[in-house]
């Protein structure tokens, strides 16, 4: 049989399952509370590993995975619907899928089925009390080391993953998720986006796994809800992150401060700019930065304004936005005035 009969077959197969797995849902053909044994729930398991497998083998293999890996999502998405703790251990291989995986199970900027197995994903773990979990596997998948010398098809990769990450279905299901945390898992958020910027600077990841990290933790700081309750933890979070911007942000600003945009012309001010990351600055690396920096502080004022032990947060160590010449308040503007 050739190959490419045996990836046509495969895709058939997969896309049955997928029809038969939706269908459970519709039908009510699966009740937890009539299984108690688990039984029905590890034939789940083993079909979403089965279907997982597949997807990977078909994925390394090259040529038909981009119609296979569509069908085989859509086999997990069907499960997803149905008893989501048969695909709880999984994500650590159903992260890359989801996310480099070139395919046309949708075009990059919607994201197809991927983007709907990932929104899915979200709000089972949501559903779980567990989007730590979640956020912390989707965290180390995206600063997977780069790979050297295999930047081709990297352009392709990254697309496609922020066609997931930036889809509607995902970002929907992200901002639910986020708003309906229980008031004291508010801090968490913040101490994960922190714990992030710490994995960046060693992480030798792609700049474009480092900009959707950056982009991901923005989102959830513009979906989280601050109660009286949890203000001061929330607030002393909000600064730790603050804190945490600044070993990032200080080099990207002097770059950008010493480029001609920012108005540094001087040899020394040239020299200074390769030193502190003007590749970063040209990376959209800065812009990202500030947006997080501009969503922690929101996030501290919002928990001052309700606690009247909450004092002004204490800005980045040694950087002025709107109050020392040379600094690129271009930039900061155009970061702090995007959504």
């Amino acid at each position: 049989m050739s190959r490419l009969l045996k990836k046509r077959l495969y895709s058939r197969a997969c896309s049955g399952v997928a029809g038969l797995a939706a269908a459970l849902r519709g039908q009510q053909l699966y009740r937890p509370t009539q299984d108690p044994a688990g039984q029905h729930r590890l034939l789940l398991q083993h079909l979403a590993e089965a279907a997982l497998q597949l997807a990977q083998e078909q994925t390394r293999g090259g040529g038909g995975a981009a119609a296979v890996l569509p069908a085989a999502l859509g086999v997990l998405q069907g499960i997803l619907a149905v008893e989501h703790r048969a695909i709880q251990q999984q994500l650590p291989q159903l992260w890359p899928l989801l996310l480099w995986s070139p395919s046309d199970a949708g075009g990059a900027s919607e994201g197809g089925v991927a983007a709907e197995v990932a929104g899915s994903l979200v709000a089972a773990f949501a559903e779980l009390r567990q989007l730590e979990v979640l956020l912390q596997s989707l965290t180390a998948a995206l600063l997977v080391p780069e790979p050297v010398g295999q930047q081709e098809g990297a352009e392709a990769a990254a697309a496609a993953a922020a066609g997931v990450l930036h889809s509607g279905a995902f970002q929907a299901a992200l901002a639910a998720a986020v708003r309906q945390l229980p008031s004291g898992q508010v801090p968490m958020v913040l101490r994960l986006a922190a714990q992030a910027l710490e994995q960046l600077a060693g992480s030798g990841s792609s700049k474009a796994g480092q900009l959707l990290v950056l982009d991901l933790y923005s989102a959830c700081l513009a979906s989280l809800a601050v109660d009286l309750t949890t203000a001061a933890a929330a607030a002393a979070a909000a600064q730790a992150l603050v804190t945490a911007l600044s070993p990032a942000l200080l080099p990207l600003l002097a770059a950008a401060a010493a480029s001609p945009a920012g108005g540094g012309s001087s040899k020394e001010g040239k020299k200074k700019s390769k030193k502190h990351g003007e590749a970063g600055v040209r990376a959209g690396l800065l812009p990202a930065l500030l947006r997080l920096y501009r969503r922690a502080l929101a996030v501290h004022e919002r928990c001052a304004a309700m606690h009247p032990e909450v004092s002004a947060p204490s800005l980045v160590e040694g950087w002025h936005p709107f109050g020392r010449s040379g600094h690129p308040q271009a930039v900061w503007c155009e970061a702090t005035s995007r959504p």
